[in-house]
């Protein structure tokens, strides 16, 4: 049966969802500035890594680490949640099965610690300012 990966196309499927988050993350008033001076075509092409691997490609991941890449956000529980809801949009668009589509979003949720920082309660993005510390 294989991985997830592999039951839905791999690389290019992977592919195609990233770039489709990417595309609805980026022009989302809310969203969009926590990206700011990141280079877009870089964050694609190591989260279409990182996705795979966690998806069940067999290679080993050589970017940060989710809570290096993450520190410094101070994403809120509420940002982490619209995020997802967004990701797992996309994983639908594209073909993703039912199945598939409760592990990966069980599978994502397990990462929220490394995400979201404790004692976040929101923060601004435009000033990347944490609020409720």
């Amino acid at each position: 049966m294989g991985s997830i990966f592999e039951r839905n196309g791999g690389t290019k499927w992977v592919s195609a969802v990233v770039n489709d988050f990417y595309s609805t993350v980026l022009s989302d008033a809310e969203l969009s500035p926590f990206f700011k001076n990141i280079s877009i075509a870089s964050l694609i092409e190591h989260q279409i890594d990182f996705v795979s691997i966690a998806l069940g490609k067999e290679t080993k991941y050589i970017g940060k680490s989710l809570l290096n890449a993450h520190k410094d956000l101070y994403i809120s529980k509420r940002i982490f949640d619209r995020s997802v809801t967004i990701l797992m949009h996309c994983f639908r668009e594209n073909g993703a099965s039912y199945a598939d589509l409760v592990e990966i979003e069980n599978l994502v949720k397990t990462l929220e610690d490394q995400i979201v920082p404790k004692g976040i309660k929101g923060v601004d993005a435009t000033s990347q300012t944490p609020k409720g510390l």
